[in-house]
């Protein structure tokens, strides 16, 4: 859904084009990674928390280390690049 709305959103003029924050089922890095591809602005991780205190820190080390791999020094380097 994240990408068909931000697909839907990237139509729109830019002073009518809004961010979008991903929510429901990121529970790893790679999750992430995809919803930031799909085009979100930001993710939320909540439910998961609950299962792995760790979540948040090990989705943040691993955004890094994919970007160190793939050479992007921003999330806006590879932001949307699935639309």
């Amino acid at each position: 859904l994240v990408y068909e709305v931000c697909t839907a959103i990237k139509q729109l003029p830019k002073n009518k084009q809004v961010p979008v924050i991903a929510i429901g089922g990121i529970a790893t890095w790679q999750d992430a990674v995809e919803f930031i591809m799909a085009g979100a602005t930001a993710v939320q991780v909540g439910t998961n928390t609950f299962a792995n205190p760790n979540s948040m820190i090990e989705i943040i080390d691993g955004l890094k280390e994919f970007m160190k791999r793939k050479g992007f020094n921003t999330i806006e380097d590879f932001r949307g690049c699935a639309l």
